[in-house]
């Protein structure tokens, strides 16, 4: 059930993470071939139209009485210009930008002023006011539909549903209930319809069923249904431990450390634990070429969790089973050589869900069993640096690494007026990431060449004057993809 559950994911990371550049690269081409079907049909039409049958005089065209044709106006050109304008300066960024708004904004109060002076030269005209035509009904013989909210309640079902095969657990069991629940009611008055309309073919009449009321009671129950779902899914309650015995929550009100549980876990090496959808432990470290165990402690009651193994390259070197909290299972590992390993959740493939491992020399102490989680290098809250994994990456004179959404080094130097080199590791699999400069004034000054992971690639980076830069990746340009360049 699991592996048909990984290949359902690696199947619609293609969809929800595709590679942007090959889609926006193949756009010209959709377009060009749209247009080439459209001009297809259009002249097939023309061809096989029948002839005109015209008379011997031209007629012009003239308004019928009563219609009002508006005069010529220069708005729509304007405006379809200015909306051009900044198209391209959401293309070309920076100063293009800013010009594009300004423009797009000056051609859309051009229209408005236009069309409030002909409303104004209308309104003030001496064509006498239509009187005012009030219907008491529908015209005979047509029928309309009487007010219902089945088609709101619906929609909030269908949300939790979506929502709970998010967060999984307890809130997809909230939505389950809560879609089955509304369309439950809107069958109901379907079937009530349904009595009404064989009753018109009786009495020649087709009555609405009854106007309802505002379902309060049943938005109450399904709001008491998310709050409960919510709280059981973030572990608020029952106040338990992983083993199902009573515990206190830490005071801070943070997720509990592996070693808080009430009852001790089983002996092993490395202890992983995970709450909510979040690995508490973000490190550990174990020894080298020589078997080791992973003690992991599911803390999320109703969620499955797995702790994988994925060395330097991409490759998976440890697929482990899944559990459902709350409960506590033992991995046992096999010799692996030394380096820097990530560990994850491949049912939850999240930054909050990934972690780092480092495989020391054979013999070196756990740590990951007892104490705080080390923290990572560089303060970034991300893998430690590209240097320390276990296959050399090539020469350059700057290294970033993308792991989990995230750049880990968030700052580099380099020698200003002089080309340089970025080694670029990108550790994401199946992620597509780059790396771009920007100066001070928002400009782009370099667009490196986007690569999916797990892929490595070396940017020749021109010379560039002094001063600070921002580096940032264009398919995620989130804080924790975004950092800073100094030259000098």
């Amino acid at each position: 059930m699991f592996e048909i559950w990984d290949a359902l994911l690696n199947t619609l990371s293609q969809f929800v993470i595709p590679d942007w550049g090959a889609l926006i690269a193949l756009i010209p081409i959709a377009i060009l071939t749209l247009a080439v079907v459209v001009f297809a049909i259009l002249f097939r039409r023309l061809l096989s139209a029948p002839g005109a049958n015209r008379g011997f005089q031209r007629i012009e065209p003239g308004t019928p009485a009563g219609i009002h044709m508006p005069g010529p106006s220069l708005s729509p050109i304007l405006a379809a210009v200015g909306a051009f304008m900044l198209v391209l300066g959401v293309i070309l960024g920076g100063t293009m930008l800013i010009v594009g708004g300004i423009a797009f904004a000056l051609t859309l109060v051009y229209w408005l002023a236009e069309a409030m002076r002909v409303f104004d030269r209308e309104s003030s005209s001496s064509v006498p006011p239509l009187p005012v035509v009030a219907h008491d009904g529908p015209p005979a013989g047509v029928h309309m539909p009487g007010p219902s909210f089945r088609p709101l309640l619906g929609a909030i079902g269908a949300t939790l549903l979506m929502l709970g095969l998010v967060f999984g657990g307890w809130l997809l069991a909230v939505g389950a209930i809560a879609l089955v629940v509304t369309l439950l009611g809107w069958l109901v008055d379907a079937v009530k319809e349904y009595r009404k309309t064989v009753e018109a073919d009786q009495t020649g009449h087709l009555e609405n069923i009854p106007a309802p009321r505002t379902p309060a009671l049943l938005l109450g129950i399904l709001a008491v249904l998310l709050v409960g779902g919510i709280v059981l899914q973030s572990g608020i309650l029952p106040p338990k431990s992983a083993n199902g015995e009573a515990g206190t929550p830490g005071a801070s009100g943070g997720p509990p450390s592996a070693s808080a549980s009430a009852a001790p876990l089983p002996a092993g090496d490395v202890t992983v634990t995970a709450q909510g959808i979040t690995f508490v432990t973000k490190t550990f470290t174990a020894p080298a070429n020589t078997p080791f165990t992973i003690v992991f402690d599911n803390q999320a009651a109703g969620v499955a969790h797995d702790v994988d193994l994925i060395d330097a390259s991409g490759t998976k070197v440890v697929d482990n089973k899944p559990i459902v909290g709350a409960s506590s299972t033992v991995y046992n590992v096999g010799a692996l050589p030394a380096g820097t390993y990530t560990f994850i959740c491949s049912l939850h493939p999240i930054p909050d869900m990934t972690g780092t491992a480092t495989l020391g020399a054979a013999g070196a102490p756990p740590a990951g069993s007892s104490g705080p989680p080390a923290t990572p290098p560089s303060g970034s809250g991300g893998p430690p640096a590209t240097t320390a994994s276990a296959a050399p990456l090539p020469a350059g004179d700057v290294t970033v690494t993308a792991q989990g959404f995230s750049y880990v080094e968030k700052a580099f130097t380099a020698p200003a007026n002089t080309p340089f080199t970025i080694t670029f590791d990108n550790r994401d699999r199946g992620v597509p990431h780059d790396i771009d400069l920007f100066d001070g004034s928002g400009a782009q000054v370099f667009d490196g060449k986007t690569i999916k992971g797990v892929e490595v690639i070396v940017y020749d980076v021109g010379a560039l004057p002094a001063g600070t830069y921002k580096f940032i990746c264009s398919f995620h340009p989130t804080p924790d993809m975004t950092g800073t360049a100094t030259l000098q």
